[in-house]
């Protein structure tokens, strides 16, 4: 057997697609350090998206040799209404989550935003809130589900070992890209095992409706909607994170194993529930969907 053929697919004149994956991610390691010397003054999200965002730019030029529409982003009309699809869901997940907490006893309303008291514009917050929670969906979702899920499922469902159908490659792919993005917030701010467990979830979640549409426009909106009206609406903390100005001002008096505490729901047994519930509801939906076509 030829080693070079370990690295190197001469069919398509291009590095196999786990070699693709390891340098981009050392390209992203390159631009971080590189964003966070020259704009370290500004928020994370700014230096660090950019960096995501050059690395698999940079990537797909180079090492894919793909256009981003191979990445599941296609901004045209029907991308934007997955896009829309994808918020209103999510509003509509944390809205449940929300209500759900609120009847255990899990968490108190106290009144809203622009009743508080403290220094700044709460519109100008709500705002600046709002725009980087956008920008953290759309890098994130370009990254991990466009550049990582989509290489993982090619190279998978080129290894012919039974992954020759490309939605069985993709499952896989989901699984895998899903425990990556677990491993990615175990870091964050007051993350547990379960927080860890159910963002790895989170990201199987996020990758199903990939396999079956090649798209990144619904779950990027999901994945906007999720962590928006969670923390900039509701009040609720988000993966960790505390957010002081929310339209709703929201207190969590536990017990944590239920609400997720100062982690948010997704460090929760709530947050299980509602990820299960979705990748349930998005297996069942797509497929009959698929079977249709």
């Amino acid at each position: 057997m030829d080693l070079s053929s370990a690295f190197f697919n001469q069919d398509e004149n291009r590095l196999r697609s786990g070699w693709r994956i390891l340098i981009q991610s050392l390209l992203l390691i390159f631009f971080g350090v590189l964003m966070a010397f020259l704009f370290g003054d500004l928020p994370s999200a700014v230096w660090l998206g950019s960096a995501v965002l050059l690395s698999v730019f940079v990537a797909a030029q180079i090492l894919d040799k793909k256009k981003l529409r191979w990445y599941g982003l296609v901004v045209n009309a029907k991308w934007l209404r997955e896009l829309a699809y994808g918020t209103a869901l999510g509003f509509l997940v944390i809205a449940v989550i929300y209500l759900v907490l609120i009847l255990t006893g899990a968490a108190t309303f106290n009144g809203f935003g622009w009743n508080r008291t403290g220094t700044g514009s709460f519109h100008a917050q709500i705002g600046i809130f709002l725009a980087t929670m956008a920008f953290v969906a759309f890098y994130e979702e370009l990254w991990i589900r466009g550049y990582v899920f989509m290489n993982l499922r090619d190279g998978l469902h080129k290894l012919n070992a039974g992954l020759e159908n490309r939605y069985v490659a993709g499952l896989y792919a989901a699984g895998i890209s899903g425990i990556f993005f677990g491993i990615l917030h175990a870091g964050n701010p007051n993350a547990t095992l379960l927080s860890t467990t159910n963002i790895a979830i989170a990201g199987i979640m996020l990758a199903i409706p990939v396999v079956y549409t090649n798209s990144l426009g619904l779950v990027t909106g999901l994945h906007f909607g999720w962590n928006f009206f969670l923390g900039g609406f509701f009040g609720l903390p988000v993966s960790g994170l505390n957010v002081r100005q929310s339209v709703i001002q929201t207190s969590v008096s536990g017990p944590d194993w239920w609400s997720g505490g100062v982690f948010g729901p997704e460090g929760g047994l709530i947050g299980t529930i509602v990820l299960i519930s979705l990748i349930v509801g998005f297996m069942a939906y797509f497929r009959v969907r698929t079977e249709e076509n």
